[in-house]
């Protein structure tokens, strides 16, 4: 806008109690910039400032950002330089011996020209000798210290094929003598009867040990045809030192009542020796003793059946004397039970020489009046 002249001065109005006011003058022009003021006081606390994080949000601002997904595996850098060698590591632990190393081959012999030479190629299976002279190889050196001490070479035992039967009168399983191969393990049968006929077992042979107990090991069998435990079968057992039941067991109850044996290889056979005395007999010279006991030699079932082993045999030497040492098992009803009808005969102790017949004795369950015994082998 431009500027207007100046008007001319008005009339001078002489003042009044109460004066009237004129109209607004015109807008007057621009006035010069004036010089800089005083500092003023200082201003209000403004609004929190935004997250440099999430710039967009802030207190006042209701907006909130969720991560984004993983990204892609990168491309795999490049290989790096290789480094410098480490320091070298502390030694470790001695390791364990190796195997046994193989046989070497065999040395080379070589003496002079006009005497002998013996090559032994590395396959160890053709000799090359050059036999040039009789003479033996000259120049050898001295004995060597002796070598260290082999293992152990392997254990070769002879299969003699004697069997010894051993019973002990108790539900243990006896053990073998010494050095000698346990075969198999069971319970010491003594005889069977069916059909009203016996089969006897002699406890020194290895078919008075079978492996499986029952009541009735056995059927009978005609025409086709085979019959269990379908008449008055019977089996008969040596039983143990265990107490005597007043009435027939059955079941879990048997066991303790059966004698175990075991049967073993040994290197010969075995002999009884009866002293007929309390004393123990002595074995012959270079034999050995496996037992002594009670020499046993006959028993009898129901009826006027009898069996029982030879003098000879082990089995006729028992380790201990029981008064009724056989246990009668009924097939047909699965019990077993101490008969009354069964009776053991046992050697006796005889005087020495011819003389007059023995006087008439009753002992009750003493073995002072039984013969001793003695199973021996030959030492090997």
């Amino acid at each position: 806008l431009g500027l207007s002249p100046k008007g001319k001065s008005g009339d001078v109005i002489l003042k009044k109690a109460n004066p009237i006011p004129g109209p607004p003058g015109l807008h007057g022009s621009q006035g010069l910039q004036g010089s800089l003021g005083n500092q003023g006081p200082p201003g209000q606390q403004g609004p929190e400032g935004a997250d440099p994080l999430f710039p967009l949000a802030s207190s006042h601002h209701s907006l909130f950002f969720i991560p984004g997904e993983k990204g892609e595996k990168g491309a795999t850098g490049h290989l790096g330089s290789s480094g410098n060698p480490g320091s070298t590591g502390i030694p470790g632990d001695p390791g364990e011996m190796g195997p046994r190393g193989l046989m070497g081959i065999k040395g080379v012999c070589v003496c002079k020209l006009d005497l002998c030479r013996q090559i032994t190629h590395k396959n160890n299976s053709s000799l090359l000798s050059f036999s040039l002279s009789l003479a033996p190889c000259l120049n050898l050196g001295a004995r060597g210290p002796p070598g260290d001490t082999g293992p152990p070479g392997r254990r070769s035992r002879f299969n003699f094929g004697f069997l010894l039967v051993k019973h002990s009168q108790s539900a243990k399983v006896p053990e073998c003598p010494l050095n000698t191969l346990k075969l198999w393990e069971g319970y010491s049968l003594l005889y069977l009867k069916g059909q009203e006929k016996v089969h006897k077992q002699d406890l020194g042979q290895a078919g008075s040990c079978v492996q499986f107990f029952s009541t009735i090991p056995f059927s009978s069998c005609n025409l086709g045809t085979c019959n269990y435990a379908s008449h008055n079968d019977k089996s008969y057992w040596l039983s143990t030192t265990a107490s005597s039941p007043m009435l027939s067991v059955s079941e879990l109850d048997i066991e303790p009542l059966i004698s175990r044996c075991v049967v073993c290889e040994v290197h010969s056979p075995a002999i009884s020796l009866h002293s007929q005395t309390t004393s123990l007999p002595d074995c012959p010279p270079e034999w050995k003793s496996l037992w002594h006991g009670y020499s046993f030699f006959m028993h009898t079932g129901s009826g006027d059946d009898a069996g029982g082993p030879t003098l000879r045999s082990s089995g006729s030497c028992l380790q201990l004397f029981h008064t009724h040492p056989t246990l009668e098992c009924e097939g047909s009803q699965g019990t077993c039970s101490y008969s009354e009808s069964i009776y053991t005969f046992w050697l006796t102790v005889s005087r020495e020489g011819f003389g007059s017949g023995p006087d008439t004795t009753t002992l009750r369950g003493e073995a002072q009046n039984v013969s001793r015994c003695n199973v021996c082998m030959k030492n090997f």
